[in-house]
């Protein structure tokens, strides 16, 4: 039986509200998944509003523990919170690639970002009460006092006297403006809140960091270089992104600030293939190929062979001849291999009948699991450790 161990923290954040730092140990499968969301929603009816996962010791995640994440991360964020991600492995964070779900979640590469990034929008939201301190316009009831201590008061009485609406409670306003300028603290105190951008102290980084970081929001579509690879790169919107070139994850900001928060050194291939059988040798020797990039064997790809072609044929005969397409991801690192393979018509309808061939691909490999997709389509998942 798997098992789920939590080892949390509270810190405060600048306005006193508190957030938890938790890191998961185990696996997030059907005997712990309840165990995970209780824990999740505990802290959110204790008022927590942001929280922090550390996933870098999490083994495991099962297609319901993505939903709840995805569903906590909602109700978080609803109550003007946030869930935040910290040390994601590389095949879980490909897993929500895989599922088109990577642009849901807000991923770092260490705690101290995560903590970072809620500090800076809180610290934005404590900005407005600052608006409240200048209208020191108070100064103004002192000035008519100095009004009559100075000489050219009777100059003066003149003017106020055409004001028709109000007779003598407009006069003292009317006479301050020429004496504004003998009161300095009032403009002082405006210049330090209007003046000067304290955000910018207040961010936690590196001081190259800092100095880099655009002060204007960027136009979309933006061209950059990927900051792990160094290529060029187009942003189509703020969000996250996985580079074509080094398959690295990073996130860029609206002023074009790019985090890196999955550099991969898995070796990872993409394809997509029309419905169609003529195309299945294709697949297969991109995934065999990638195998044996990293020396696995040949009895390896004989196995996997089986496994994706059953996969195929299901998503080609669901298609009805239709022009569809149907795509496959294969992830590799020296232990293991994780193939998805997307379709838009489901490989496994709950409470239906089974299709024969899903057990045989479960026979040829270590784990075979099905994932809904946004688009309404499904991902089955493969993994085959190295043999």
């Amino acid at each position: 039986m798997a098992e789920l161990l939590f080892q949390s923290k509270q810190e405060k954040l600048p306005d006193g509200s508190p957030i938890i730092i938790t890191k998961i140990l185990g696996a997030i499968d059907g005997t712990t998944v309840r165990q995970f969301e209780d824990k999740l929603i505990g802290f959110f009816n204790q008022g927590v509003k942001n929280l922090i996962l550390i996933f870098s010791d999490v083994k495991y995640i099962n297609s319901t523990g993505m939903g709840l994440l995805v569903k906590l991360a909602d109700k978080f964020q609803e109550g003007g919170g946030d869930i935040k991600l910290v040390g994601v492995p590389e095949k879980v964070i490909a897993l929500f690639d895989m599922l088109g779900l990577l642009s849901l979640f807000k991923i770092y590469e260490n705690e101290e970002d995560a903590v970072d990034s809620i500090t800076q929008s809180g610290g934005a939201k404590n900005t407005p009460p600052a608006p409240p301190v200048p209208p020191p316009p108070v100064v103004p009831p002192a000035a008519p006092k100095t009004v009559k201590t100075v000489p050219t008061a009777p100059p003066q009485a003149p003017v106020s006297a055409p004001p028709r609406p109000q007779p003598k409670v407009v006069a003292p306003v009317v006479t301050p403006p020429p004496f504004v300028p003998p009161a300095p603290p009032a403009p002082a105190s405006a210049d330090l809140g209007g003046g000067f951008d304290l955000s910018a102290g207040i961010e936690i980084g590196s001081e190259e960091e800092m100095i880099s970081a655009p002060s204007v929001p960027v136009s979309w579509p933006h061209d950059s270089t990927c900051i792990s690879c160094s290529g060029p790169i187009q942003f189509a919107a703020k969000g996250n992104y996985k580079c074509p070139r080094c398959n690295s994850f990073v996130a860029i900001d609206e002023f074009g600030k790019q985090t890196l928060y999955g550099s991969v050194s898995s070796k990872i291939v993409e394809l997509t293939c029309p419905a169609n059988n003529a195309f299945m040798p294709a697949a297969k020797a991109a995934i065999n190929a990638l195998a044996q990039s990293m020396g696995f064997s040949n009895i390896f790809n004989d196995e996997i062979n089986v496994a994706i072609e059953n996969a195929i044929i299901i998503a080609i005969e669901k298609s009805n001849q239709r022009p569809e397409s149907f795509q496959i991801l294969g992830v590799v690192d020296a232990n293991e291999m994780i193939v998805g393979i997307k379709a838009l018509n489901p490989f496994l309808v709950q409470g239906g009948p089974k299709d024969p061939r899903l057990p045989l691909i479960a026979r040829k490999v270590d784990r075979l699991e099905v994932f809904p997709l946004p688009n309404k389509g499904q991902l089955l998942k493969i993994t085959k450790k190295r043999k």
